[in-house]
């Protein structure tokens, strides 16, 4: 275990950073375990997925039923072109 806390929906980019969906938003981790921020969101955040045809898009949904959409600046994971 390398963070403590309570989480429902995880992810892995290709970095290796950890995305964890929790009740104070989504936060993200450094392979070693440190916290490297937080997205700070209105309601609970339950779950997460990238997507996109270069999984670039973040989809994150909340405890209130509600679904948010953002780009991130890089791809969740490796494609051959």
């Amino acid at each position: 275990m390398f963070a403590g806390g309570w989480y429902d929906g995880v992810r892995l980019d290709h970095q290796g950073r950890l995305w964890a969906a929790s009740v104070d938003g989504l936060h993200c981790y450094h392979p070693d375990g440190t916290l490297l921020g937080k997205l700070l969101l209105p309601e609970s955040c339950s779950n997460l997925v990238f997507g996109g045809e270069r999984r670039n898009n973040l989809f994150i949904t909340t405890s209130a039923g509600e679904l948010y959409s953002l780009r991130v600046t890089f791809c969740a994971a490796t494609y051959p072109r």
